[in-house]
């Protein structure tokens, strides 16, 4: 079984006088493995962000400029070298929460008619808490949590969770999805929010962006697992051909 050494950095290269806005914060979680590394970068600076590459060298890195990075002025204050050795890079820029009033309780936000959602939370606007990293037998997680100043944010928040893993397992969380070396998965909850109506539903817009040198590839599965969880439950997944990384996401 494919195996990686992980380890976690938060905000690599910030020394002072450079001083990051207050509740910003960049963590990198590199895992090492025989013959490549997979590096993944979660930022809060506007609208959060989830950055995933894939290098064939076991040496590359994550450089920074600082600078331009908490300025936001240029497009390339953050990469991997040596960039000749990057494999496949995707990132997921997390940009809206949508409130939606569900009034066929089919929690179908596609097939909802335009006139029942209510204006979105712009994540860019959200003030965020400063990431929080554990680390246990299971995997290393990163935690973002943020909130709006609206009344219905005024004692809840939107996180956001994202894992890595050393080594084939299976989550201590419910519903205990399998995972590998090469997974990764995002949890994304609200908790505390007040909603605008009495048959809300909340759903989570997010942009993909990435080289088209390879394809992806994204679908549905659906299993009862008796083991773990009396549940049937569906996972949605998305992964590149060479599996270096899956997004998955679960809902009951």
């Amino acid at each position: 079984f494919v195996s990686r050494c992980l380890r976690e950095y938060l905000n690599p290269g910030l020394t002072p006088p450079l001083v990051l806005p207050q509740g910003v914060g960049l963590v990198h979680v590199r895992g090492l493995g025989q013959s490549d590394t997979l590096h993944f970068l979660l930022c809060n600076h506007g609208a959060p962000a989830l950055l995933m590459v894939n290098t064939y060298s076991t040496q590359s890195a994550v450089q920074v400029d600082w600078p331009a990075f908490i300025n936001r002025s240029s497009s390339g204050s953050l990469r991997v070298e040596p960039q000749t050795s990057v494999r496949y890079s995707r990132a997921l820029v997390f940009t809206r929460v949508w409130e939606y009033d569900d009034v066929s309780n089919t929690a179908d936000p596609q097939q909802t008619a335009e006139s029942s959602f209510y204006p979105p939370y712009e994540l860019q606007n959200f003030i965020w808490s400063d990431p929080k990293i554990t680390v246990n037998q299971t995997g290393h997680t990163v935690t973002l949590c943020g909130r709006e100043k609206t009344e219905s944010f005024l004692n809840g928040s939107l996180c956001l969770q994202f894992s890595a893993f050393e080594s084939v397992g299976r989550d201590q969380v419910w519903p205990n999805l399998r995972h590998n070396a090469n997974s990764s998965q995002l949890r994304v909850w609200l908790d505390g929010v007040t909603p605008r109506g009495n048959r809300s539903r909340f759903a989570l817009e997010f942009q993909s962006v990435g080289d088209s040198v390879f394809r992806e590839r994204a679908y549905d599965c659906s299993c009862i697992d008796d083991e773990y969880k009396p549940f049937f439950f569906q996972v949605n997944t998305s992964a590149n051909l060479h599996n270096v990384s899956d997004f998955c996401l679960h809902r009951i």
